[in-house]
Parts: structure tokens; sequence; C-alpha cells
């Protein structure tokens, strides 16, 4: 393991050091310096904690400078193995079990800020709980403009 400094100066995150013979030639050794993913597992509240990404990057720009930001941004956008946009994936309860994808994106949509359509989204069934309330996995990428929220 290989401690790095993250990008916001005061942090350190920790990666796996792979010796270079063995390391994959299509993957980036440069160590990840934004997060790729949420896991929100707390089912009954995790909904309601998704407007803590709103204007989340204007908040890191201006600690670490827009344009350090934007230059992350740009070379995620040209690695083919890296996405520019974290994923989150929020798990979460429905008593609508008919219409669940409706249910969930409408309340999603609500705590981020933005519109979130079933056909933007991932939704699993991740177990039934009771006889008329399921949990589900949401996953979606954070949209530009609800990192950017001002």
């Amino acid at each position: 393991y290989e401690i790095m400094p993250s990008l916001v100066g005061s942090e350190m995150c920790i990666r796996d050091r792979m010796p270079s013979d063995t390391m994959p030639s299509a993957l980036d050794p440069r160590p990840r310096r934004l997060i790729d993913h949420f896991v929100m597992n707390l089912p009954a509240t995790a909904l309601e904690f998704l407007d803590a990404f709103r204007g989340a990057y204007t908040d890191l720009a201006q600690h670490v400078g827009y344009e350090a930001l934007e230059a992350e941004i740009q070379a995620r956008q040209q690695a083919p193995q890296l996405e520019p946009w974290p994923m989150v994936h929020v798990h979460c309860f429905t008593k609508d079990v008919e219409h669940a994808a409706t249910d969930i994106c409408a309340r999603a949509s609500a705590a981020l800020g933005a519109h979130l359509a079933p056909s933007d989204v991932s939704l699993h069934l991740v177990r039934s709980v009771a006889p008329n309330k399921d949990m589900y996995c949401l996953s979606f990428r954070l949209p530009r403009h609800v990192l950017y929220h001002p």
C-alpha cells in the first residue's frame, strides 16, 4: 500500500501499490484524486442525504482551486477507464411496491434538487422486507450541474 496526498491537501488516501510488471496496461497508474463511488447503505434515511451532493465541487473548487479541479476532471474524461462524475449507489425503502421506480426517483429527485428519470438510473430490488415494503438500490452518476450547484 502507498499513502498518497489527496486533492484536498490535508487528507490522505491509501491505494494498492501493484508492481509495474503485474499492472494491466489498460489501467492508469496515477492515483485517483477524486472519489469514484458513494455507497449510501442506510435505507431508511439515505435518500434524505442526497442534498449533501449539491454544490460539492463548488466547495471543493474553492479549497483546491477551480483550475486544479477542472484539470482532474479533464484528465478523467480522457482516460477510458475513469469516469469524470461519481457514481452514487443509494439504498432505500419504498412502500409503493407497484410503482417503485417512480416513487424512488421522485424522492431522490426532490432531495438531490435535480430530475432523475427512471430511464436515467439503474434500480434493482435488494429484498422484500415486509408484505408492502421493499428495499432497492438506486444507482446513478451525479450530474455536473448538481456538483457545481451554487
